[in-house]
């Protein structure tokens, strides 16, 4: 498990560099009011798989995380 860890944290993001990230998208003038899209570590913007387009994906996804927060079914 250690190994993995390992190989993980070489691709992972450092707190300042999650921070300068979060930043960018949240108060960046050339995004203005753009939403449903994911960004990149260097704020380019990257494409979501067909997955997340799927009305019963996204509507799974949504009961689950209801389920996790709330605790109800």
């Amino acid at each position: 498990m250690a190994f993995v860890y390992r190989l993980k944290s070489r691709s992972s993001l450092t707190p300042e560099q999650m921070a300068k990230t979060y930043t960018y998208l949240a108060v960046s003038p050339e995004l203005g009011l753009k939403s449903d899209c994911y960004f990149d570590e260097n704020n380019r913007e990257v494409k979501y798989s067909k997955y997340c387009e799927d009305r019963d994906n996204i509507r799974e996804v949504m009961q689950l995380t209801y389920k996790y927060i709330t605790g109800k079914q």
